[in-house]
């Protein structure tokens, strides 16, 4: 989520309890305001943050799992 608002995005992080251990998503709002191409910037801005990330530590692994 600091990376987002870094390049002037705002979402909210879900993390446990609220939600299940590994499992952290990004909690997000569009409204009737935003137009097609906000939606394709904000895409894109999150696909561009993830590409940052080391891909093993997207990933959930089996201890994440069973804890």
């Amino acid at each position: 989520a600091r990376r987002l608002l870094e390049r002037g995005m705002y979402v909210n992080a879900v993390v446990a309890p609220s939600a299940p251990r590994g499992q952290a998503l990004l909690r997000t709002c569009v409204t009737a305001l935003h137009e097609p191409h906000d939606l394709k910037w904000a895409a894109s801005v999150v696909a561009e943050t993830l590409a940052g990330f080391p891909a093993d530590s997207l990933r959930e692994t089996e201890e994440q799992r069973t804890a």
